[in-house]
Protein backbone atom coordinates (compact mmCIF):
# COMPACT_ATOMS: atom_id res chain seq x y z
CA UNK A 1 0.00 0.00 0.00
CA UNK A 2 2.90 2.39 0.68
CA UNK A 3 3.93 2.32 -2.99
CA UNK A 4 0.42 3.27 -4.15
CA UNK A 5 0.33 6.12 -1.63
CA UNK A 6 3.70 7.24 -2.93
CA UNK A 7 2.34 7.21 -6.50
CA UNK A 8 -0.70 9.20 -5.37
CA UNK A 9 1.50 11.69 -3.58
CA UNK A 10 3.85 12.19 -6.55
CA UNK A 11 1.00 12.48 -9.04
CA UNK A 12 -0.93 15.07 -7.06
CA UNK A 13 2.20 17.19 -6.59
CA UNK A 14 3.05 16.95 -10.30
CA UNK A 15 -0.49 17.60 -11.59
CA UNK A 16 -1.07 20.47 -9.18
CA UNK A 17 2.19 22.09 -10.32
CA UNK A 18 1.30 21.59 -13.99
CA UNK A 19 -1.95 23.43 -13.42
CA UNK A 20 -0.27 26.19 -11.41
CA UNK A 21 -2.38 25.42 -8.34
CA UNK A 22 -1.37 25.89 -4.74
CA UNK A 23 -2.47 23.39 -2.11
CA UNK A 24 -5.01 25.96 -0.93
CA UNK A 25 -6.44 26.40 -4.42
CA UNK A 26 -6.78 22.63 -4.84
CA UNK A 27 -8.40 22.44 -1.41
CA UNK A 28 -10.89 25.18 -2.32
CA UNK A 29 -11.84 23.54 -5.64
CA UNK A 30 -11.98 19.96 -4.34
CA UNK A 31 -13.53 20.73 -0.94
CA UNK A 32 -10.79 18.61 0.65
CA UNK A 33 -9.05 20.31 3.59
CA UNK A 34 -5.65 21.79 2.72
CA UNK A 35 -4.09 19.89 5.64
CA UNK A 36 -5.37 16.61 4.15
CA UNK A 37 -3.90 17.51 0.74
CA UNK A 38 -0.60 18.39 2.42
CA UNK A 39 -0.55 15.07 4.31
CA UNK A 40 -1.37 13.12 1.12
CA UNK A 41 1.43 14.90 -0.76
CA UNK A 42 3.85 14.09 2.07
CA UNK A 43 2.77 10.44 1.96
CA UNK A 44 1.50 10.67 5.54
CA UNK A 45 -2.20 10.08 4.90
CA UNK A 46 -4.38 7.27 3.66
CA UNK A 47 -7.16 9.29 2.00
CA UNK A 48 -10.75 8.22 1.69
CA UNK A 49 -12.10 7.24 -1.69
CA UNK A 50 -14.33 10.30 -1.56
CA UNK A 51 -11.30 12.60 -1.21
CA UNK A 52 -9.41 10.83 -4.00
CA UNK A 53 -12.45 11.22 -6.28
CA UNK A 54 -12.77 14.93 -5.45
CA UNK A 55 -9.07 15.57 -6.04
CA UNK A 56 -9.10 13.67 -9.35
CA UNK A 57 -12.12 15.65 -10.56
CA UNK A 58 -10.53 18.94 -9.50
CA UNK A 59 -7.30 18.08 -11.33
CA UNK A 60 -9.35 16.91 -14.35
CA UNK A 61 -7.84 13.41 -14.44
CA UNK A 62 -9.09 9.90 -13.83
CA UNK A 63 -8.57 8.17 -10.50
CA UNK A 64 -6.33 5.72 -12.38
CA UNK A 65 -4.05 8.57 -13.40
CA UNK A 66 -3.71 9.59 -9.76
CA UNK A 67 -2.99 6.07 -8.54
CA UNK A 68 -0.78 4.67 -11.32
CA UNK A 69 3.00 4.80 -11.40
CA UNK A 70 4.05 8.35 -12.34
CA UNK A 71 5.29 8.73 -15.89
CA UNK A 72 7.45 11.28 -17.55
CA UNK A 73 5.42 13.50 -19.83
CA UNK A 74 8.27 14.09 -22.24
CA UNK A 75 10.44 11.46 -23.89
CA UNK A 76 13.19 11.91 -26.45
CA UNK A 77 13.85 8.94 -28.68
CA UNK A 78 16.94 9.61 -30.76
CA UNK A 79 16.95 8.56 -34.40
CA UNK A 80 19.72 6.05 -33.73
CA UNK A 81 17.40 4.26 -31.29
CA UNK A 82 14.42 4.02 -33.66
CA UNK A 83 13.47 0.43 -34.30
CA UNK A 84 13.57 -0.93 -37.84
CA UNK A 85 10.44 -2.96 -38.42
CA UNK A 86 11.33 -4.37 -41.83
CA UNK A 87 14.33 -3.91 -44.09
CA UNK A 88 15.46 -5.02 -47.53
CA UNK A 89 18.26 -3.97 -49.83
CA UNK A 90 16.14 -1.19 -51.37
CA UNK A 91 13.77 -0.22 -48.55
CA UNK A 92 13.31 0.17 -44.82
CA UNK A 93 10.27 0.57 -42.57
CA UNK A 94 10.81 2.18 -39.16
CA UNK A 95 8.37 2.30 -36.27
CA UNK A 96 7.89 5.96 -35.39
CA UNK A 97 6.32 5.19 -32.02
CA UNK A 98 8.70 3.51 -29.55
CA UNK A 99 5.91 1.70 -27.72
CA UNK A 100 2.72 0.10 -29.00
CA UNK A 101 -0.32 2.36 -29.03
CA UNK A 102 -3.72 0.73 -29.07
CA UNK A 103 -5.39 0.69 -32.50
CA UNK A 104 -2.62 2.52 -34.39
CA UNK A 105 0.73 1.88 -36.06
CA UNK A 106 2.84 4.77 -37.29
CA UNK A 107 5.73 3.99 -39.61
CA UNK A 108 8.33 5.86 -41.64
CA UNK A 109 8.79 4.22 -45.04
CA UNK A 110 11.99 4.80 -47.02
CA UNK A 111 12.39 3.33 -50.49
CA UNK A 112 15.68 3.71 -52.34
CA UNK A 113 15.69 4.60 -56.06
CA UNK A 114 13.78 1.99 -58.06
CA UNK A 115 12.95 0.07 -54.89
CA UNK A 116 9.81 -1.90 -54.12
CA UNK A 117 7.97 -3.09 -51.01
CA UNK A 118 5.38 -5.81 -51.31
CA UNK A 119 2.98 -4.85 -48.56
CA UNK A 120 1.13 -7.63 -46.81
CA UNK A 121 -2.52 -7.10 -45.94
CA UNK A 122 -3.12 -5.95 -42.38
CA UNK A 123 -5.80 -7.39 -40.13
CA UNK A 124 -9.46 -7.18 -41.12
CA UNK A 125 -11.19 -3.79 -40.98
CA UNK A 126 -7.98 -1.76 -40.80
CA UNK A 127 -7.56 1.50 -42.66
CA UNK A 128 -4.19 2.70 -43.94
CA UNK A 129 -3.16 6.28 -44.63
CA UNK A 130 -0.01 6.75 -46.69
CA UNK A 131 1.44 10.25 -46.88
CA UNK A 132 4.17 10.95 -49.44
CA UNK A 133 6.81 13.19 -47.85
CA UNK A 134 9.06 13.56 -50.89
CA UNK A 135 9.54 12.01 -54.31
CA UNK A 136 6.80 10.05 -56.00
CA UNK A 137 5.17 6.92 -54.60
CA UNK A 138 3.46 4.39 -56.81
CA UNK A 139 1.03 2.35 -54.75
CA UNK A 140 -0.86 -0.61 -56.12
CA UNK A 141 -3.96 -1.73 -54.25
CA UNK A 142 -5.54 -4.96 -55.51
CA UNK A 143 -4.45 -4.15 -59.08
CA UNK A 144 -5.38 -0.44 -59.05
CA UNK A 145 -2.40 1.91 -59.37
CA UNK A 146 -2.09 5.32 -57.71
CA UNK A 147 0.76 7.83 -58.02
CA UNK A 148 1.35 10.16 -55.09
CA UNK A 149 3.56 13.22 -55.11
CA UNK A 150 4.91 15.18 -52.17
CA UNK A 151 2.15 15.98 -49.68
CA UNK A 152 -0.45 13.60 -51.16
CA UNK A 153 -2.29 11.16 -48.88
CA UNK A 154 -3.85 7.91 -50.04
CA UNK A 155 -6.44 6.28 -47.77
CA UNK A 156 -7.34 2.66 -48.39
CA UNK A 157 -8.54 -0.52 -46.67
CA UNK A 158 -5.44 -1.92 -45.00
CA UNK A 159 -6.68 -5.49 -45.30
CA UNK A 160 -6.29 -5.36 -49.11
CA UNK A 161 -3.24 -6.62 -51.01
CA UNK A 162 -1.00 -3.59 -51.66
CA UNK A 163 2.55 -2.63 -52.61
CA UNK A 164 4.77 0.45 -52.85
CA UNK A 165 7.23 1.34 -55.61
CA UNK A 166 9.70 4.16 -56.17
CA UNK A 167 10.36 4.53 -59.90
CA UNK A 168 12.50 7.64 -59.51
CA UNK A 169 16.25 8.06 -59.13
CA UNK A 170 16.00 9.56 -55.64
CA UNK A 171 14.96 8.26 -52.23
CA UNK A 172 11.24 8.19 -51.46
CA UNK A 173 10.08 8.89 -47.91
CA UNK A 174 6.57 8.44 -46.63
CA UNK A 175 4.55 7.94 -43.52
CA UNK A 176 2.19 5.01 -43.12
CA UNK A 177 -0.56 5.19 -40.50
CA UNK A 178 -2.48 1.98 -39.89
CA UNK A 179 -5.66 2.29 -37.82
CA UNK A 180 -7.47 -0.75 -36.42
Amino acid sequence: MDIELSFLSQNIVKLRALRGMSQKQLADVSKVPRSTISNIELGQANPTLSNVLRIAKSLQVSVDELLNRPTNRIHLIEAKDAKIKKQGSLFSVHNLLPHPVEHIELEKVEIKPFGYIGGSPHSKNTKEYFICLNGSAEITIEGDEFTLKKGDCLIFPGDCRHSYRNSQNKVLNGISVIVR
